[in-house]
């Protein structure tokens, strides 16, 4: 599993955030403020299956935006893979 941080531009995170529910993937998103993220900025987070990753980057680049998978390329849409050894659920 990999948990996904999706860092988006304001204008950009609905058409993200529908692209990703018509595929089954549904995200939290974060509100925060400080030094890493610009004003304008929301994260997304979500925890997708290793055969998925790749299918949600694909479908963030169909967004007519500039993206990136680097830190040295300034873009719309920046996306974090952060490998999960280990997820719990606790209902109740």
């Amino acid at each position: 599993m990999n948990v996904l941080l999706i860092i988006a531009e304001e204008e950009y995170i609905d058409e993200v955030k529908g692209r990703l529910a018509n595929e089954g993937f549904f995200a939290t998103e974060v509100g925060s403020n400080g030094g890493f993220l610009e004003y304008g900025e929301v994260v997304l987070i979500l925890g997708v299956d290793q055969h998925d990753t790749e299918k949600v980057m694909h479908l963030l680049e169909k967004i007519n935006v500039m993206y990136s998978s680097s830190l040295d390329v300034e873009a719309k849409i920046q996306v974090f893979s952060i490998p999960a050894s280990q997820y719990i659920k606790k209902n109740g």
